[in-house]
């Protein structure tokens, strides 16, 4: 039995955005084998957060107004076309050539995914709901898994095998969506609604969660960053460790829904702040793998939540302006995140950043404990047994 239209679409954007993710690794352990410079390597780990800033929001318009299965193609044989030219720039040692594609590979792939949820209802028809839940899971785990792969590929090969292996992966992503076409759209004007962002703010619990999910992806992305420094100076590990904790650090994140059916929001945070922390000082990397998946998953298990909190919390007419916020708020801080550890590794040293970014998981957990004492402040039952 062949699959769905609708099935195949969902696979496809799995393996494409996974792909986007995967020359990061190996572009970080490029630049730094090349400069050792803690700043260089923040700013190109920020590089990949910069496209999901600038061009979200035409995105979703590009998708509201050309024929989305067009917007999907498109989006994914250009990247096809840019991780090849990557692969090509760093085996001929032309770093800044190598990072300037990626970045455009992630410019090219921000219209696939607004384009692909817009368009399963018409593909999936009564599958609509599932394989929307399907399309979400990939692209959130996408952002993780990606690097997770890339960074095992690193470990294995070095820098010479994820960006290849991505450009292959994203070609058969391509090869997927041959019979996917997607009717016209229906061209509706909607007028603005200049209170949306009063009125989402002012649902209970919203401004707390998207303040903690925040918090988590700041720390997340500088942790991410920083293994790198870590394993070298810490474990001896040099680019090997690095991609082992990577993938730890990434992987942890599928085991989320395991954790969700015994953390809430604050024990979570504990939970991730621990990990960071323990992985700070372990001697090496196969003591700190197990503490970084912890944190990847308790990672996951926060925004899941904060999720939750706000298709609860928020009308449905601005349920998907709300969500869009949230992820905008997200990426910048984790954009943010990218530039601390050139701060924070010079300042204290490698192990200490883990600590300092652990610490800053139990504060948020100390925030959210007494914003929850406040009966304003809480998210609507039933999501405060989540929270708590």
């Amino acid at each position: 039995m062949k699959p769905s239209a609708g099935t195949r679409l969902v696979i496809s954007h799995a393996m494409a955005a996974t792909a986007m993710s995967m020359p990061w690794p190996a572009l970080l352990a490029a630049v730094w084998s090349s400069t050792h410079s803690d700043l260089l390597l923040g700013v190109t780990g920020a590089l990949r957060m910069l496209p999901y800033i600038a061009l979200s929001a035409f995105s979703g318009m590009l998708a509201d107004r050309v024929r989305r299965s067009t917007v999907i193609r498109s989006s994914t044989a250009l990247r096809v076309a840019l991780l090849a030219g990557s692969a090509l720039a760093l085996q001929m040692q032309e770093l800044v050539v190598a990072v300037g594609l990626a970045v455009l590979t992630v410019a090219m792939g921000t219209p696939a995914y607004p384009a692909a949820a817009a368009a399963m209802p018409s593909l999936a028809g009564d599958r609509s709901s599932r394989l929307t839940s399907f399309l979400v899971t990939a692209e959130v785990s996408a952002f993780v898994v990606g690097p997770a792969l890339g960074g095992l590929l690193v470990a294995v090969g070095g820098q010479a095998w994820a960006i290849p292996a991505s450009a292959v992966i994203t070609l058969l992503a391509l090869v997927l969506l041959a019979r996917v076409r997607t009717g016209p759209i229906a061209q509706v004007v909607v007028p603005a609604d200049r209170g949306r962002l009063r009125t989402v703010l002012q649902c209970r619990g919203v401004p707390l969660v998207i303040s903690v999910v925040v918090v988590v992806n700041l720390v997340l992305s500088a942790a991410s960053i920083g293994l790198l420094p870590l394993s070298e100076s810490s474990w001896g590990s040099g680019e090997r460790g690095f991609g082992i904790a990577t993938a730890a650090l990434g992987f942890g994140s599928l085991a989320a829904p395991l954790l969700q059916t015994v953390l809430g929001l604050r024990s979570s945070l504990l939970a991730g702040g621990a990990g960071l922390a323990i992985a700070g000082f372990a001697p090496g990397v196969a003591v700190a793998a197990a503490p970084l998946a912890v944190t990847g998953a308790a990672a996951t298990v926060v925004e899941c939540i904060s999720t939750d909190v706000l298709q609860r919390a928020v009308p449905d007419h601005l349920r998907a302006f709300s969500l869009g916020l949230t992820d905008a708020a997200m990426v910048t801080a984790a954009l943010l995140g990218a530039l601390l550890p050139s701060v924070l590794v010079s300042l204290t040293g490698p192990s200490v950043s883990f600590v300092i970014l652990g610490a800053l998981l139990f504060l948020t957990a100390g925030f959210v404990q007494l914003l929850m004492s406040s009966p304003s402040n809480a998210p609507q039952s039933p999501v405060n047994v989540a929270v708590e």
